[in-house]
């Protein structure tokens, strides 16, 4: 954490998006929950979050999430 600016949320956010992969392109939410060491209810809600911003979907009959049609490129920003 760089001078105490890092929001816990938006890292725990970015952590689940990072586990999504070639390897694993998806995940359901306990499994997700297990490998990043969080809540189920918090995965859960990061997902729901995720989802509605189109950064993640989740799979139909299959009760998984998977990686969205959010471009996954670096960003840049200024200060």
């Amino acid at each position: 954490m760089a001078g105490g600016t890092e929001l816990l949320t938006v890292s725990r956010a970015l952590k689940v998006l990072r586990a999504f992969s070639e390897e694993n392109p998806s995940w359901g939410v306990t499994e997700l929950a297990n490998e990043l060491d969080l809540d189920k209810s918090q995965v859960h809600r990061l997902l729901a979050t995720l989802t509605r911003y189109g950064f993640v979907a989740t799979v139909p009959r299959r009760g998984a999430t998977r990686s969205g049609p959010r471009p996954s490129g670096s960003a840049t920003w200024r200060r």
